[in-house]
């Protein structure tokens, strides 16, 4: 754990920086990956495989949310070059700012940085397994654009094909328990997303905060607005413009200028809330949700000791986060609530699911040191980390890995797991079908 310590403390630190470089789920990968080392040939490691996990990588917003952005934003345009207090070139810049995404044409799908990132990511592994590359794969992903896109764009690099087509995905589709498992949980919906009580802390958070609102203060007497013009839902498109912006263009959005370091800090702070709320460890039903996902890795592992074969998975921000909540990982020894703000909580949902946040087990055999043949390194966003079932150890006993969660994938049951007692699934049981 002191290594997960050492990475979250790097990242509170970067809350004040100016343009802000953490957004919650869409923070730029590239602001929080790390550099862990995956040749460990002066251990005498053999790589033998990988089984890889992946969110999708930086997309555009969807076609509501753009519009939303762009129709608050736009007035809010209005209100700042009138302002006595906006000059010189703040004022040049809001006057000329246009939002570029084009709703229709670019609804939810992949960003070119969200696909060269994504080859990126394949490259590093190429670079540090690259004896592993030939090996026979597997490619499952949800059936979505923005999901296969990312999964072609690793693959090329993985395998070093820039122009490689013939990329064979199996794609899943959406009524699935696999990788898209809070969409068809109906205890999960009914209890906690569709439960306006479920996640109280986090939307109260900000409601009469009064450092909050003294922050927001300052910023409208900065640029010269009045309470209506900027209130906490208006700051909210402002945060979105400045993340999706700033990554997407590749340059830094103008809206960054009134996301303070102190509010930008508020905000996320209020997405761990929200996020360890619906896929973290406020509510078991987030994490025992997985047991098909854990199912498949479960067998998949098994496989490749006997077979070794390299298997990659593509799903979404809650695939990966509720994934990586079962395995331990960024627990805290407490119930995350408004009164934890500004401690060192291991839970940093920017540190845990940026777009294209991913998770790698990797095979290895024959390690010095070690009293089994198998171990396992297990890298998170280029960061080494250790999950439960590893004792501790950075090179995992891969076979006591198994055993730790072999009674959570035998009792494996999604239909009883998602089981709703109140009879309001009655209608959703075409989702286990």
């Amino acid at each position: 754990m002191i290594c997960l310590c050492l990475i979250l403390l790097s990242f509170f630190s970067s809350v004040n920086n100016e343009p802000p470089m953490l957004f919650s789920t869409k923070t730029n990968y590239d602001n929080i990956k790390g550099n862990a080392k995956l040749d460990l040939s002066k251990q005498k490691c053999e790589p033998v495989a990988i089984w890889y996990l992946s969110r999708h990588a930086y997309r555009y917003p969807k076609k509501k949310e753009t519009e939303k952005i762009r129709e608050g934003l736009g007035a809010l345009k209005l209100n700042l070059i009138n302002s006595p207090k906006l000059t010189g070139d703040d004022k040049q810049q809001f006057k000329q700012w246009q939002m570029k995404f084009d709703p229709n044409k670019h609804d939810h799908i992949l960003a070119d940085i969200g696909k060269r990132q994504a080859r990126q990511i394949g490259q590093y592994f190429y670079t540090g397994l690259r004896s592993i590359t030939h090996l026979p794969y597997k490619i499952v992903s949800t059936n979505l654009q923005r999901t296969k896109e990312t999964a072609k764009q690793f693959i090329q690099g993985f395998l070093d094909r820039p122009q490689m087509s013939d990329i064979s995905i199996i794609a899943i589709p959406l009524n699935n328990s696999l990788l898209q498992y809070t969409e068809n949980c109906p205890k999960y919906k009914i209890d906690v997303e569709d439960n306006d009580k479920a996640c109280s802390n986090a939307k109260k958070f900000l409601k009469d905060n009064i450092e909050f609102e003294q922050e927001l203060q300052h910023v409208r007497n900065r640029f010269g607005l009045t309470k209506d013009q900027l209130d906490a839902k208006m700051l909210e498109q402002i945060t979105k413009a400045c993340a999706y912006e700033t990554s997407i263009d590749e340059q830094t959005s103008p809206w960054c200028k009134l996301l303070t370091g102190k509010l930008n800090e508020f905000k996320e702070y209020e997405g761990d809330l929200k996020h360890n709320c619906r896929y973290g460890y406020k509510y078991p039903i987030n994490y025992e949700q997985t047991c098909s996902l854990m199912k498949q890795f479960h067998s998949d592992l098994s496989t490749m000791l006997k077979e070794p074969q390299n298997n990659f998975y593509f799903g979404h921000a809650d695939t990966v986060t509720t994934f990586v909540t079962k395995l331990g990982l960024y627990k805290d020894p407490y119930s995350l609530e408004a009164k934890h703000f500004r401690q060192k909580n291991q839970w940093t949902i920017s540190l845990i699911s940026p777009m294209n946040t991913n998770i790698a087990f990797i095979l290895y055999k024959n390690c010095r040191g070690s009293d089994n043949r198998y171990s396992m390194q297990v890298i998170h966003n280029k960061h080494l980390v250790i999950p439960d079932g590893c004792q501790g150890k950075p090179l995992c006993n891969v076979h006591e890995f198994l055993k730790h969660y072999s009674s959570f994938v035998k009792t494996c049951n999604f239909k009883q797991i998602c089981d709703s007692t109140d009879g309001s699934n009655e209608n959703l049981q075409h989702l286990f079908q």
